[in-house]
C-alpha cells in the first residue's frame, strides 16, 4: 500500500488534521498551467471554481447550474417511478404477464449498470457539457414517447416498444447522472458531497412525488398525460442546462486519460463498492417482498403505499446532512461502518428475525425498522462517493474530470447492479426461506462488511502509524 494510503486512512478516521483537500492537492493534476492573456499563468480549473478570478460571475453561475440539475434530478427521480401505478395495469389489458412487464422495469437497472462506466470511459471524448444535455433529452424525450403506448394495439408492438423507450430513457439518464457527477466535483470542488447530497435528496423527493403525481394526471388526461408532462419538464430544463453550461466545461476534461482498470487497483474503491452494492440490493429487495409480508395485518393499499414513502422521505432529508459532514469533518469510514450496524439492525426488526424471537411481529416494529435503515441509507451512499473519489486519487489518478467521470460511471454501476440483484433475489428469498430470514441475511451481509471494515481501516491506521512521511 501507498504512502497516500496512510494519508487518507487519517482523513477518513477523522483522527488528523490533514484533509481530502491536501490529499487532493498533492495528486497529479491534468489541468496545466497556461499563459493569461495578461502574460500570467491561469488554470482551467479558476475559470470554473468559484473562488478565483472573475468570482461574482463563477458563483451565478454555479448557483444556475445547481439549481438546474436539482430541477433534472428530481424529474429523473419523478420519470423512473411515475409508471409504477399504471403501467401494469396498461399492460395488462393487453394481455401482457406481469413477468414481461416487470423485465421492462427491471431493464432500466440493467442497462445502467452496463452503460454507466462505458459512458464514464469516453467521458473525455464526448465531453461532460455534450454528455449531461444529450442524456437530459433522451431521457424526456422517451418519457414523452412512452405516453403514446396505449395507441398501440397490438400486444408484440406493445412490448417491443415498452422495452425500447425505457431502454433509450435508462441510457439518457446514465449518460446525464454520470457526467453531472463529473461537472459536480469540478465545478464544486470543495463542497462535492454537499451538491451531490442535495441532488440526491431531489431525487428522493421525485421518487415519493412521482407515484402520487403520475396518479392525479393519469386521473386528469389518461395513460399518456403523466409521462407528456413530466417528460417535456425534462426536455425544457435539458434546453436551459445546454444554454447556461459553459462550454469551457468541456475542455477541464484535459488530454490525459484515465483507465477505469487503474481505478479497480485501488483497494479503497473496491471495500467502498462493497458496501454500495449491499445497500442497493438491500434497498430494492424490499420493493417486491415488503408488500407481501405487511397482507398479514389486513392493511389497506394506500396505508401499505406508505410504507414505501419513509425511506425516500428520510434519504431526501438526512442526504444533505451526510454531505455535509463528509466534506466539513472527513469521517467517511466511522460513518461507514455506523451505517453498516444500523442498517443490520433495520433489516433485523423488520423481519423480525428468527434469531431474536423476542421481537414482536408488529406493524410499528416494521415502522421503526424502515426508519432505521432509512435514517442511514443515505449515510452509505454519500461517504461511499466520497471514498471512491479517494481512493482514485490516492493510486495516482490525475485531480481531473477525467477521473471523476470514471468514478460516477463505477459508482452508478454498481448501485445499479445492487438495484437489479435485489428484487431477483428478494423474489427467490421469498418463495424458498421466507421474509423473516430473508431479511436476517440482509442484516448479516450488513454485519459481514462491518467487520471487513474495521480490518480494513484499522489495517490503514496500523500503517500510518508505523510511517512518518504521507504522500510525495
Amino acid at each position: 500500500m501507498n504512502k497516500g494510503s496512510s494519508q487518507c486512512a487519517d482523513s477518513e478516521l477523522g483522527d488528523s488534521p490533514i484533509k481530502y483537500e491536501e490529499l487532493k492537492d498533492s495528486a497529479p493534476q491534468s489541468h496545466a498551467k497556461k499563459t493569461a492573456p495578461n502574460g500570467g499563468e491561469s488554470n482551467e480549473l479558476t475559470e470554473l471554481v468559484p473562488g478565483a478570478e472573475g468570482e461574482k460571475k463563477s458563483s451565478r453561475r454555479s448557483k444556475l447550474i445547481f439549481i438546474l440539475l436539482l430541477v433534472a434530478y428530481f424529474g429523473c427521480g419523478c420519470g423512473f417511478s411515475i409508471p409504477a401505478p399504471f403501467y401494469p395495469r396498461e399492460a395488462a389489458s393487453k394481455n401482457v404477464s406481469s413477468t414481461t412487464f416487470g423485465l421492462v422495469f427491471g431493464c432500466f437497472q440493467l442497462v445502467n449498470f452496463i452503460s454507466s462506466p462505458l459512458f464514464g470511459q469516453f467521458l473525455p471524448d464526448i465531453g461532460p457539457r455534450t454528455m449531461c444535455t444529450t442524456g437530459i433529452l433522451l431521457a424526456g424525450g422517451s418519457s414523452i414517447l412512452f405516453g403514446f403506448l396505449y395507441k398501440m394495439q397490438s400486444k408484440p408492438v406493445f412490448v417491443a416498444f415498452s422495452f425500447i423507450f425505457r431502454i433509450f430513457e435508462a441510457l439518457g439518464v446514465s449518460a446525464f447522472t454520470t457526467s453531472s457527477f463529473a461537472i459536480i466535483c469540478t465545478e464544486f470542488e470543495t463542497q462535492a458531497a454537499s451538491v451531490f447530497a442535495l441532488l440526491e435528496g431531489a431525487v428522493g423527493i421525485g421518487l415519493m412525488v412521482g407515484p402520487t403525481l403520475g396518479g392525479g394526471l393519469y386521473q386528469l388526461g389518461g395513460f399518456g398525460l403523466p409521462f407528456w408532462v413530466i417528460g417535456a419538464v425534462i426536455v425544457i430544463n435539458g434546453v436551459v442546462i445546454l444554454t447556461f453550461l459553459p462550454p469551457v466545461t468541456d475542455d477541464v476534461c484535459g488530454k490525459g486519460r484515465s483507465n477505469i482498470l487503474k481505478l479497480l487497483t485501488s483497494p479503497l474503491v473496491w471495500v467502498t463498492m462493497l458496501l454500495q452494492f449491499i445497500s442497493s440490493l438491500a434497498l430494492v429487495f424490499l420493493e417486491p417482498t415488503l408488500s407481501i409480508h405487511l397482507a398479514q395485518f389486513n392493511l389497506s393499499a394506500f396505508e401499505i403505499s406508505l410504507f414505501f414513502v419513509i425511506i425516500p422521505l428520510l434519504h431526501a432529508a438526512l442526504a444533505p446532512f451526510y454531505g455535509y459532514l463528509s466534506d466539513k469533518k472527513n469521517i467517511q469510514a466511522p460513518l461507514m461502518m455506523v451505517s453498516c450496524i444500523t442498517c443490520a439492525v433495520g433489516f433485523l426488526l423488520i423481519g423480525p428475525t428468527p434469531v431474536i424471537p423476542t421481537l414482536p411481529n408488529k406493524v410499528w416494529l416494521k415502522v421503526l425498522a424502515l426508519v432505521v435503515f432509512g435514517s442511514f441509507f443515505s449515510c452509505t451512499i454519500i461517504q461511499t462517493m466520497k471514498c471512491m473519489i479517494i481512493g482514485a486519487i490516492e493510486i495516482g489518478l490525475p485531480n481531473s474530470m477525467n477521473t471523476f467521470g470514471l468514478v460516477a460511471g463505477l459508482f452508478n454501476s454498481v448501485f445499479y447492479l445492487g438495484a437489479f440483484v435485489g428484487p431477483t433475489v428478494g423474489g427467490v428469498m421469498m418463495d424458498t426461506i421466507g421474509f423473516d430470514v430473508g431479511t436476517t441475511v440482509i442484516a448479516a451481509l450488513f454485519l459481514a462488511t462491518f467487520v471487513v471494515y474495521a480490518l480494513f481501516f484499522g489495517y490503514r491506521r496500523l500503517l500510518r502509524n508505523k510511517k512518518k512521511s504521507v504522500w510525495k
